[in-house]
């Protein structure tokens, strides 16, 4: 089962740490990447449940571009560690360790515009971006052998300037606004090949999303005044009615397990 949070802005371990920090939990792993303040990306992990900590790796390349709308997106499955971020002109880089985050590849760029979100199943490496302002498509690509290659870029829906996603082998579900305070699900049941839209409801940033068995979870902020949260038992065809999760705005992008 998948485990992610993010947490705001704090002091770890002396390290300089800006307000994009992203966590991820497998067991007893804790798995953590954050900017460094100054347009690097740094990642760092425990094995014991935040007891201690490893040395701090350096896995960017001085070319991180800080954004409101989480611009850092990790995740993983077994020993490999996938982190994504976005650069300056609203670009993406990706690195990968298949060591469990002993050590990282270089950063390569993936050409599917910026502000990226990443979710990864088995083999599967799912990465979306937002095609930019004269392109407001949400665009797509997938590697299919743990991120040494990926495929070719797709539109798979309208939107992205805020984005989230969560995969598992041919299912894809992306939660994607639209115009200023529209929330839509995209997804897709044949591993990216096609996708449908489905109108979520009104909502304006920080969006998240999680399948769990026959359920999807979708949360995001509503206006600038509250976090909202709805539950689909159908795989997205209805929604029940937006619950506040709480009326204290975040100014950085909040997460849920």
């Amino acid at each position: 089962q998948k485990t992610a949070y993010e947490i705001p802005k704090r002091d770890w371990s002396s390290d300089v740490c800006s307000s994009d920090l992203v966590v991820v939990v497998r067991g007893d792993t804790v798995h953590i990447a954050w900017d460094s303040g100054d347009h690097d990306v740094l990642y760092k992990k425990s094995t014991n449940m935040g007891s201690t900590w490893e040395p701090t790796i350096k896995i960017g390349d001085n070319n991180f571009s800080w954004l409101s709308t989480r611009p850092i997106s990790m995740d993983v499955v077994g020993n490999y560690v996938y982190v994504v971020w976005n650069t300056s002109g609203d670009k993406t880089k990706f690195v990968r360790s298949t060591d469990g985050g002993s050590s990282f590849s270089v950063p390569a760029d993936i050409n599917n515009g910026g502000r990226p979100s990443i979710s990864a199943y088995g083999s599967n490496v799912d990465v979306i971006g937002w095609g930019g302002a004269g392109d407001d498509k949400i665009k797509f690509t997938r590697s299919t052998d743990y991120g040494a290659t990926f495929g070719a870029i797709s539109d798979a829906g309208n939107g992205g300037i805020v984005n989230a996603i969560d995969s598992s082998k041919n299912e894809i579900y992306i939660v994607s606004r639209v115009g200023a305070n529209t929330m839509n699900l995209i997804k897709s049941s044949d591993g990216g090949t096609s996708f449908s839209t489905i109108n979520i409801g009104t909502g304006t940033d920080f969006p998240n999303i999680q399948k769990t068995d026959a359920y999807l979870h979708v949360s995001y902020s509503n206006g600038g005044s509250n976090v909202s949260y709805r539950i689909s038992d159908d795989l997205g065809a209805t929604w029940s009615n937006a619950g506040t999760v709480t009326s204290n705005w975040a100014t950085t992008a909040p997460q849920y397990t």
